[in-house]
Formats: structure tokens, C-alpha cells, sequence
């Protein structure tokens, strides 16, 4: 957690979830690039003009204030990381940033990618823990029957055919046993 807690910080969380969430993922995609391609110019680099960052990143309050924090400077067209910037600091508020959005654990089956971040709200840090702990665990859980395998598997246990025909006939007696007036008026015959 960024241990001054700067006024765009708590800016940037005051963003509604979507908002937030999409401002955090294009802002940690930013570091991840750079922190893997140090000597790239073109990962230092925004354009002021790029979609993703006038769609996803400015609507954010905060996060051209994020980026400066980060070491990037503005110019009239573009938002520049120098070369001799503190990757340190960038792997630091990457790290802060990450832990204000919930993702599902790098090795949790394909279906992991159809989770709604989780953005975590400024509570105290102990409940926090104990609360994304809880939630982990959950969603571990779940995940495990998202396994294509196991869904046959069950699918080739239950009697589908009985099930559905036991329902039908459920659904006939019931419609032949309720008076005419609750059924609209119209009687079967």
C-alpha cells in the first residue's frame, strides 16, 4: 500500500468499480511493458490521442496524476516515462495498485477469465485480508467445476430424460388440477 496515501490515490479509488477497474488494468499493463521492456521507447510512451488511454484511463479521476506520480511528464501530445526513471517506484505502485483489484489465481482454469474484478473497498487492512482470503478460497472452489471434464462427467450421472419427462408430467397435473378462473379463463378439454 503506498505509504503516504497521495490525494490521487484516494482519487483514483473514490472512481466507481467500473471506472476504477479499467483505469487500474490499463495502468498496470503500462508498467508491466515497461517493466519488461526497459529500453523500449515505445513502452515509456502514451499517446494523449490513444484510444485505450482516453477511453479506459482519463475517465478515471487520479490517473493522469497516478502516471506523474509514476515518474511520466506530459507534453502537448504525449505522457513519457524518462529513461532514467525508478523502475523501483513503478514495481512499488504497480504492487499498490494490484491490491486494490481482485483477479482470479494464474492457475485457475480458462473460465477464470469471465471474473468481474473484484475492487477492494478502504476498510482496514486486517478485515480486508481476512476478507479476500475468504473470497479466494470461494472462488477457488467454484472454479474447480468450471472443469469441462467434470461437467461431463456429472451431466453422464444425472438422468436427464427421466428428470425432464418426471417434470412434464408434474406440470401436466398441475395445470389439469387448477380451476378454470386461474388459468385465464380457458379450460382444457
Amino acid at each position: 500500500t503506498m505509504a503516504s496515501s497521495p490525494v490521487w490515490f484516494g482519487q483514483l479509488l473514490g472512481n466507481d468499480s467500473p471506472t476504477l477497474n479499467e483505469a487500474i488494468t490499463v495502468l498496470i499493463k503500462y508498467i508491466d511493458n515497461i517493466l519488461a521492456h526497459p529500453d523500449q521507447a515505445k513502452y515509456r510512451s502514451i499517446r494523449l490521442e490513444n484510444t485505450a488511454f482516453k477511453n479506459r484511463v482519463l475517465p478515471a479521476r487520479g490517473s493522469l496524476e497516478c502516471l506523474k506520480a509514476m515518474g511520466f511528464e506530459q507534453d502537448p501530445e504525449y505522457i513519457v516515462l524518462p529513461r532514467n526513471a525508478d523502475l523501483q517506484r513503478l514495481t512499488a505502485m504497480r504492487k499498490s495498485l494490484a491490491e486494490r483489484v481482485y483477479t482470479a489465481p494464474p492457475n485457475a482454469p480458462t473460465a477464470a477469465a469471465a471474473y468481474v474484478p473484484y475492487v477492494q473497498p478502504p476498510v482496514s487492512p486486517q478485515l480486508t485480508h481476512q476478507f479476500l482470503q475468504r473470497v479466494r478460497t470461494h472462488a477457488e472452489h467454484v472454479l474447480m467445476y468450471e472443469d469441462s471434464l467434470l461437467q461431463a462427467k456429472a451431466r453422464s450421472c444425472i438422468p436427464v430424460d427421466r428428470l425432464t419427462t418426471a417434470a412434464a408430467e408434474a406440470v401436466r397435473r398441475v395445470t389439469a388440477s387448477a380451476p378454470a378462473e386461474e388459468a385465464g379463463g380457458v379450460s382444457e378439454q
